[in-house]
């Protein structure tokens, strides 16, 4: 098989192994699950304000799929990571961080009990897509886009709750309210820090956790800055899983 060689290449091998996480083909999934389970190298990128991981061993080849993959099993992961280090102008590297949003994002796709390490091999290593410099959207993955597996309330209710964290009005007072307190952002569950972390990436990046519930709320209702919180990605979606929804005093003692 052509070794990747180009941003296209990993974007629609990420649309092909995102097709198979979300869709209904039972060894498809079973196949990416595998591969995300095992891998030690993988392409991170930005999606819809989470941080998704992508073996390098599928991503590494041109047109890649279930079929071709299993066909070629075990060959090129050499090939394939010195291929993305030439397409990414980078060397791939270990963190500690990003480990630990590898085994979120594993457990969001059904692992139950990833492992901290690789099995051979004494760390994982990524390549950071920094912004959407793959020019990727929730809208190229329409399974995955329809998949709202943390809200009981309904496909209409996690769409409107997701407007509602977009309402930038709010969102923004919400943002330089919090500035103004406390002099940079940084996520109020875990302390967690894009700037510090990412660098100039990360500077002034936060996403908003809405604490009123969906069924609470209405097209026309109008959210207020101050019934936000600032978190980061991970503690977002966990946010999300509570049930009964938590209200801002209980939103610290989420971890604890």
């Amino acid at each position: 098989m052509r070794l990747t060689s180009s941003h296209d290449d990993i974007a629609a091998n990420i649309k092909t192994l995102e097709t198979y996480l979300h869709g209904n083909d039972a060894e498809a999934r079973e196949l990416a699950v595998g591969l995300l389970e095992r891998g030690t190298y993988f392409i991170v990128a930005e999606l819809n304000g989470a941080m998704r991981f992508y073996p390098s061993s599928f991503v590494g080849f041109q047109e890649n799929s279930a079929k071709k993959h299993l066909k070629n099993a075990g060959s090129g992961v050499r090939a394939t990571t010195g291929a993305l280090e030439k397409t990414m102008r980078a060397l791939p590297f270990a963190s500690a961080k990003l480990n630990a949003l590898y085994l979120e994002y594993a457990r969001s796709v059904g692992i139950e009990n990833p492992k901290e390490k690789p099995p051979y091999a004494k760390a994982r290593r990524f390549w950071l897509t920094p912004g959407n410099s793959l020019n990727l959207s929730l809208s190229d993955f329409p399974n995955a886009a329809n998949d709202h597996p943390y809200f009981p309330e309904g496909n209409a209710a996690a769409r409107l709750h997701h407007h509602l964290d977009r309402r930038r009005k709010a969102t923004e007072a919400s943002r330089h309210a919090f500035i103004h307190e406390h002099g940079h952002l940084y996520c109020q569950v875990c302390s967690f820090d894009f700037e510090k972390t990412y660098g100039t990436t990360g500077i002034d990046y936060i996403e908003f956790h809405h604490t009123v519930p969906p069924a609470e709320t209405t097209d026309s209702y109008k959210p207020k800055a101050e019934e936000y919180v600032l978190v980061c990605a991970n503690c977002h979606r966990m946010l999300e899983r509570h049930r009964p929804w938590l209200t801002l005093p209980e939103v610290k003692q989420v971890l604890g």
